[in-house]
């Protein structure tokens, strides 16, 4: 039992000493969390959706359509949850996040926090994810709960626009089949790209016409 013991340790020491190397690397190769952004053009989303930064881009116009729905006219909240937007998938292209998938908002939340974002930018990076699942909580924080709901807007949306039906699995563009409406005008034709934010936002619209 103890040499189990000492195995284990010894094995969680490495890896917290690892976990502190990336951390360090990470935050020494910018002076922004915002910096890493531009290594989202390089991170493939889905060959049909495009990039992580385009990802990024539509969140931004998303949050903005909800901020208008909800009538929301604070410009601190408004200037918070566009900065929410713009850095919450910046720590995917980190260090730390590639060696460790699963800590992916929470160290975007961390550096944010210490690059000198505000609270409310932290929390909403951190909580943006959530729910991940029927268990998990919901966002606390406005920030969290509107770009949770833009970040998962996006991805149904562009899921279905791209021709891509939800499964089983954890994200709805997990699959390669097609949608069953041919004739989908918000799809890409062939040759002519990515899905791009005005797509999203006529679809949206679209949505909240039907709804009123």
């Amino acid at each position: 039992m103890k040499n189990t013991r000492q195995g284990n340790e010894r094995v969680v020491t490495a890896r917290l000493k690892d976990a502190e190397f990336f951390i360090q690397e990470d935050l020494k190769a910018v002076k922004s969390l915002a910096d890493y952004n531009v290594k989202l053009k390089g991170l493939l989303q889905h060959q049909k959706i495009g990039t992580m930064a385009d990802k990024v881009a539509r969140i931004r116009q998303l949050a903005g359509l909800i901020i208008q729905s909800l009538g929301i006219t604070d410009p601190v909240l408004i200037k918070d949850i566009d900065r929410t937007a713009e850095l919450c998938k910046a720590d995917l292209v980190t260090n730390a996040v590639f060696e460790f998938t699963e800590l992916q908002g929470i160290m975007g939340s961390e550096y944010a926090r210490r690059l000198g974002e505000n609270s409310r930018v932290v929390a909403g990076i951190r909580e943006h994810y959530k729910p991940a699942g029927a268990e998990d909580t919901i966002p606390e924080s406005e920030t969290g709960m509107i770009i949770s709901l833009a970040d998962k807007f996006d991805t149904v949306l562009t899921g279905f626009a791209a021709g891509l039906r939800p499964t089983s699995a954890k994200t709805p563009i997990s699959s390669e089949g097609r949608h069953s409406d041919s004739q989908d005008p918000y799809r890409p034709k062939a040759g002519t790209g990515y899905l791009k934010p005005d797509h999203i936002e006529t679809r949206l619209r679209s949505f909240q016409g039907r709804n009123h």
